[in-house]
């Protein structure tokens, strides 16, 4: 299963809790330098730094060791057993790329709404030897690159294939997949919509189209209008800005950076993502890093995400409660 870095998101403006996932796969294979490849015993704190850099740069938090602190890194203890027992093949070659195309990520929203998964050239690092039925933990054992496993690094699953599903059929299972149109919310696949037409999603709607609001209230399938640039005009009430790390400024009309932690503020839509919005002072307040003192339930929280939380009067991991079927 990939890691993941859990993200607040929204599409307009300040972001509400939702989760959205930025996929970065971890590698493994018997794997040297091979000219120039990344080594796999470096490959978690290589991965790590890259990744870091980029959360930095976006303004999800303040500085390298912040994000250090916090990140999780990649299961290497996990990964390298089965990279020796040739479960998993790595391609340090390809692991290059895969961090290349980290460290060339930009700061738009698009570029943080990855709906599943890494990408293409990341799963090129890794190579699963295990067939279908053949026992598995991670995805990246299968030859599939699908394991049933439902919680990664406890619980075995088998590899397994995805059933492909015809137009009108049920989706219902987690392992199908539509061969054409996609799974609707009643999981029956149906055809995407095109231009103009009525949608619940962008999922819903051909490629290069957008599932948004039109002048008759109702959403239609249509091209996206471009999100405004930094120091670019911006409606507060209805857009988001092109970059991640800044939002629309009620008072000019455009967008500006997200205040950094110590800055004033009005709202917490103001505040970097690491930030929140004192009430008291109007200024922006961090959140609180692991190892250092918190109240449960009360502003500001752990800094993490999600997978950080106040135990015992001080920031920690969340503690996991895993029961394999």
């Amino acid at each position: 299963m990939p890691t993941v870095l859990l993200l607040r998101m929204d599409y307009r403006r300040r972001p509400s809790p939702i989760l959205v996932v930025l996929g970065l796969l971890f590698s493994c294979s018997n794997g040297g330098d091979d000219g120039g490849g990344i080594p796999l015993a470096s490959y978690g704190s290589r991965m790590m730094d890259a990744n870091c850099a980029l959360m930095v740069r976006c303004g999800f938090y303040p500085n390298q060791e912040a994000c250090e602190a916090v990140g999780a890194p990649a299961p290497m203890s996990v990964v390298i057993p089965m990279v020796n027992a040739g479960k998993i093949r790595y391609d340090p070659i390809a692991a290059v790329a895969c961090l290349d195309e980290v460290n060339a990520r930009d700061c738009s929203v698009e570029a943080f709404l990855v709906p599943t998964g890494p990408s293409q050239t990341c799963q090129g690092a890794f190579t699963g030897t295990l067939s279908d039925g053949a026992e598995c933990v991670l995805d990246e054992e299968c030859v599939s690159k699908l394991c049933s496993s439902s919680i990664a690094h406890a619980c075995s699953g088998t590899c397994i294939n995805l059933t492909p599903v015809a137009l009108g059929e049920s989706c219902a299972s987690p392992y199908t997949v539509c061969t054409d149109g996609y799974c609707n919310s009643q999981s029956v696949c149906v055809a995407k919509a095109g231009p103009g037409e009525a949608c619940a999603s962008t999922e819903g709607c051909v490629a290069g189209l957008s599932c948004l609001a039109s002048t008759t209230g109702v959403a239609v399938c249509q091209a996206m209008v471009p999100r405004p640039a930094e120091g670019e005009v911006c409606n507060p009430t209805s857009s988001s800005c092109y970059g991640i790390n800044d939002y629309c400024d009620a008072s000019s009309g455009t967008c500006v950076p997200m205040v950094a932690s110590g800055g004033s503020c009005a709202d917490g839509e103001m505040c970097a993502w690491y930030a929140v919005c004192d009430s008291q002072t109007l200024t922006c307040v961090s959140e609180i890093l692991p190892g250092q003192v918190c109240v449960a339930d009360q502003s500001p929280g752990c800094m993490g995400y999600g997978h950080m939380t106040c135990l015992n009067g001080k920031c920690a991991v969340a503690p996991a409660s895993i029961v394999c079927p």
